[in-house]
């Protein structure tokens, strides 16, 4: 994103973060990975849990799967990093993963 802005600074194009008009909050694109024992398993407590998501803020949530490997999850959505890491710290959310499979720990990757 630093090229990117330097590069349309050097153009004279402003470039600023988006906001969420609303909240005034700086949003961005979040990619959250994990790999899971079973996607089959996994999914419908993912599906079940979109309560907590927007609770979060998340918006535009889209789950992807590694073409390689089914079993490793991606969730890519829009939202406010310090949200996210918010409801990632949650101790149900934590139980949550445990019944649903996950086999790892989430890596939170944000693109602003």
């Amino acid at each position: 994103m630093d090229l990117l802005r330097s590069t349309a600074e050097v153009a004279g194009i402003p470039c600023t973060p988006p906001t969420h008009e609303r909240l005034d909050t700086v949003m961005a694109k979040l990619f959250l990975h994990h790999p899971v024992a079973d996607f089959d398993k996994w999914r419908p407590v993912f599906d079940g849990d979109t309560a907590r998501r927007e609770s979060a803020g998340l918006t535009n949530v889209r789950v992807l799967r590694d073409a390689d490997d089914p079993n490793s999850v991606w969730l890519v959505a829009d939202g406010d990093p310090a949200k996210m890491d918010e409801m990632l710290g949650d101790p149900e959310l934590g139980k949550a993963m445990q019944e649903a499979g996950v086999t790892g720990p989430p890596q939170l990757f944000v693109s602003s």
